[in-house]
């Protein structure tokens, strides 16, 4: 579970098959129409359900006011929108917390064109984001984005250990980058540093006033001279 306090990503994205769920939303048996059932959703020919521990984590990022997005390469979109909208994964209009169906990137293709349909659609950066995905190659092609990314098991799902898992290391990479940010920040920052810095004595110039050579005064130096010859 998430600890009260602990800063979040701005943006959770999660792969749909395999990882949402534990099936394939292309296959013609989990096609339109959709209705409520009490065991899922009823489908054409199925009945289609999250996985629950998925789910659980869904519904408490919706319930929480957390953005959430979707990136995955299944070419019925609206097969996969219809299910989320069943299983109440979706934003609802109140506009608080859930799935946004603007930032919705589901169809075939690269992942890296997904991530960047969202960002557009987000304002977000990458940074800003952590990613869910059964497969390794999606989670690289995430991470060279600079999303940091987690791979779940396609048996089981999204799971609370996986979950948790996810926030470790996008947190853990915040704290770095945060440290690494202060490292290379100038150390006169603020107007009072300024200020104090400006006031301070010239110790440049002084030295260069050292150096310089100072007039000798007359008769200095002069050395007596002997005529041998007398």
């Amino acid at each position: 579970m998430m600890e009260r306090n602990e800063e979040m990503p701005k943006l959770l994205i999660f792969d749909l098959d395999q990882t949402l769920w534990a099936f394939d939303a292309a296959q013609p048996r989990f096609q339109t129409p959709h209705r409520l059932a009490p065991e899922g959703v009823q489908c054409q020919a199925a009945v289609a359900k999250p996985f629950k521990e998925a789910a659980e984590i869904v519904r408490h990022l919706k319930g929480s006011g957390q953005r959430l997005a979707v990136a995955s390469a299944n070419s019925q979109e609206k097969v996969c929108a219809s299910l989320l909208q069943h299983m109440g994964f979706l934003q609802d209009r109140a506009g608080f917390g859930g799935i946004e169906k603007s930032i919705m990137a589901i169809y075939p293709g690269s992942k890296t064109a997904h991530f960047k349909q969202i960002a557009d659609g987000s304002g977000l950066e990458f940074r800003e984001m952590l990613f869910f995905d059964d497969r390794a190659l999606n989670v690289r092609a995430a991470q060279k984005l600079g999303i940091v990314a987690h791979q779940v098991s396609s048996l089981d799902g999204l799971t609370w250990k996986d979950f948790s898992a996810g926030l470790d290391a996008w947190r853990a990479q915040r704290r770095s980058s945060l440290a690494m940010s202060k490292w290379l920040r100038p150390k006169v920052t603020t107007p009072a540093g300024l200020e104090s810095a400006a006031e301070a004595p010239p110790v440049v110039d002084l030295l260069v006033e050292a150096d310089e050579p100072r007039p000798a005064p007359p008769g200095a130096g002069a050395v007596d001279v002997i005529d041998l010859c007398q």
